[in-house]
């Protein structure tokens, strides 16, 4: 059974992305970060409360806190540097496979303003590695802003508002875009990473 992508907690992580990592912090030992004073009703994450990579800027836009990318791509399969990479940690309250959805909002340059990334799986990914990564690119006229929408990977909503996509079933590439979670390991490292900067 497929479940929806439900962070219970979000904390901001005590460690530097690839390149600077101390690679003696793994995700058993980032267990006991995990704080319930993060725990958002909703189950969701807030981006803009993750380990948000050096090109990374926090933003209001419509009423609503986002994260946004200064810099536009670098390169087309995936982040390109670390600095484009916000990273999460998630605690699960039951394990199974879920589906990572989204509210995004394309910015005014429409096609070009419509990808980002994201991961192949839970943990520490290599922003340099095509395979670390599924690119999500078309989002420009795809998503959902009804409340009353089941949210797949399709939709129409156009660019300029809020919208809910699942990006599971949109993303591009081979090979699946779901999340398992196991019993022993309810708590993991999620990661996005940018592409296009109006997103």
């Amino acid at each position: 059974m497929i479940k929806f992508l439900q962070p219970l907690f979000l904390i901001l992580l005590p460690f530097t992305l690839p390149g600077q990592m101390d690679l003696s912090m793994n995700e058993t030992s980032l267990k006991s970060l995990a704080e319930t004073d993060t725990t958002l009703e909703s189950n969701m994450i807030e981006a803009e409360l993750g380990k948000l990579g050096e090109d990374f800027s926090v933003v209001s836009v419509d009423g609503a806190e986002a994260i946004t990318i200064n810099s536009d791509w670098i390169n087309s399969l995936n982040p390109g540097s670390a600095d484009r990479v916000a990273t999460y940690l998630v605690h699960f309250d039951e394990p199974g496979t879920y589906e990572l959805f989204a509210r995004v909002r394309v910015g005014p340059a429409s096609w070009d303003d419509d990808s980002q990334f994201i991961p192949n799986g839970f943990g520490i990914k290599d922003p340099f590695q095509d395979t670390a990564w599924f690119r999500v690119n078309g989002l420009a006229s795809a998503g959902y802003t009804e409340a009353s929408a089941l949210v797949d990977g399709g939709g129409s909503a156009p660019s300029g508002v809020w919208k809910w996509i699942n990006l599971s079933q949109f993303a591009e590439g081979t090979g699946p875009k779901t999340y398992t979670v196991t019993e022993d390991s309810l708590t993991r490292i999620l990661q996005i990473g940018a592409r296009e900067n109006g997103l």
